[in-house]
């Protein structure tokens, strides 16, 4: 490729679009141009500042695989010129960037949702003089307490200062009917705020509310170990 070709694939380059031939004419001439060097790191940079404050998240596979065989569909028939392709696989990559952003978006617009959701439970129990309130205790140490109503079926935990209980653990919420305890979510500390779990259960049917320490991030089918916290319900 020329030097101007060279400089029209840059931007597909930066964002990794190139075909792997491409790819290599392009490093080939960088290696001795720093003209192109230059425009390369503005590329770069414009390209990593798409993707600050998100976590990283891999778009759906078929919508990458749509965009980029496209692309590489015209490159391969000779339909557009090596100036065209570049910019063609740049969008494509940005597409397959941005998708990936929206993705992040949507996960946390769901977690927040969720969130809300859960406080908005948590703080109409509390309000509701039917409600009944239960602290849990135990070795765990923080604030733990259970707020449900009977009648309607609706219940939190409301916990802070709990200990971290280890990387790669997680606290379980179970209640317990007997000899056979229920899962009921599980969830980890958080530094400062308030842990909220929305729980909808027949509670006259139990007789306690407990917290073990299982391995994450799903938690266990059983208890593996003793409960850190307990509370009673008072259910038959």
């Amino acid at each position: 490729m020329t030097h101007d070709e060279i400089r029209e694939s840059i931007p597909g380059y930066a964002l990794h679009a190139l075909a792997p031939e491409d790819a290599r004419d392009v490093e080939a001439h960088l290696a001795t141009c720093a003209e192109c060097q230059r425009e390369l790191g503005v590329f770069e940079d414009a390209a990593a500042s798409l993707a600050i404050g998100f976590a990283p998240e891999e778009p759906p596979a078929a919508l990458r695989r749509r965009v980029l065989d496209a692309v590489r569909s015209r490159r391969r028939t000779g339909a557009l010129g090596v100036g065209w392709t570049a910019a063609l696989a740049a969008a494509a990559a940005l597409i397959v960037v941005l998708a990936g952003v929206a993705l992040s978006l949507e996960q946390r617009l769901g977690a927040l949702t969720a969130r809300v959701d859960s406080e908005t439970q948590a703080l109409a129990l509390l309000a509701d003089p039917a409600s009944r309130l239960v602290t849990l205790s135990g070795s765990a140490g923080g604030r733990v307490r259970f707020v449900f109503d009977p009648a309607t079926g609706r219940g939190a935990l409301v916990a802070t200062g709990l200990r971290n209980p280890g990387s790669d653990l997680v606290y379980q919420l179970w209640l317990v009917a007997g000899a056979a305890p229920h899962s009921a979510g599980v969830f980890r500390p958080s530094s400062g705020t308030p842990v909220i779990v929305a729980v909808g259960a027949d509670f006259p049917r139990y007789q306690a509310v407990a917290i073990s320490v299982e391995r994450g991030p799903n938690g266990a089918a059983r208890p593996s170990a003793a409960p850190v916290l307990v509370g009673k319900l008072g259910g038959g």
